[in-house]
């Protein structure tokens, strides 16, 4: 009769060529991930059998992205962990599915939404755009929240937790919600955002780094 210990045993091997796609993606080989997708394109909508548990959670994590992988995350999940814009698009083409959920619970758009800033992929704006557009707007619509008032809400929610800038840092980016929401609603995609964003921040902290000190209006580091 199978042990439980016999049983796991058997149910990893099951997993062997979802964890060969998962460690290309982890490792940024674009090509390996095309060529695994192409031979098995059942891989897009398979799931882990074993995962990470309390009692054995070093062989399930993924050190490239700071993230452990459970029972029930498939390759969609870890492409939205590791910010791997290409590899989601190629999932989703093969047809993985947005809302298949692990054993915990945790869609992709979790998994795109606690990344690690000490992961190599870490981008805290493209993070900010998946959350408050691509999920919250997007979430509100789906509850029949009217768009506007979808907008409004994103967007008082992103000056809120700026309010450690002050008032200036509220309205200014509760404003630029209003504007990446009206633009996300119209072309219904968050790249453009992320870009804008970064960019944005760029100005910011280079700007900030050039002025401090020389001009009045500026607070000193």
């Amino acid at each position: 009769m199978p042990t439980p210990a016999s049983r796991k045993a058997s149910r990893s091997t099951d997993d062997t060529a979802l964890l060969t796609l998962i460690r290309a993606i982890v490792a940024g080989d674009t090509r390996q991930v095309s060529m695994l997708l192409g031979e098995t394109p059942g891989l897009a909508t398979q799931s882990l059998l074993v995962g990470a548990t309390r009692a054995s959670a070093v062989p399930y994590y993924l050190a490239e992205i700071g993230h452990y992988i459970y029972e029930g995350d498939t390759a969609l999940h870890v492409a939205a962990a590791a910010y791997d814009r290409g590899a989601v698009r190629g999932l989703l083409a093969a047809g993985a599915s947005i809302g298949a959920a692990n054993r915990r619970g945790a869609q992709a758009i979790h998994y795109a939404a606690d990344g690690s800033p000490t992961s190599g992929t870490w981008n805290p704006a493209a993070l900010e755009e998946v959350v408050v557009l691509g999920y919250l707007v997007s979430r509100l619509e789906r509850l029949g929240i009217r768009p506007s008032r979808a907008i409004a809400i994103s967007a008082v929610i992103r000056g809120s937790y700026h309010l450690y800038q002050g008032a200036g840092g509220f309205i200014g980016n509760a404003i630029m919600g209003v504007i990446f929401g009206v633009l996300y609603l119209r072309w219904r995609r968050v790249t453009p955002m992320i870009v804008a964003h970064t960019l944005i921040d760029a100005v910011a902290f280079i700007g900030y780094a050039l002025l401090a000190g020389h001009v009045s209006w500026l607070p000193s580091p």
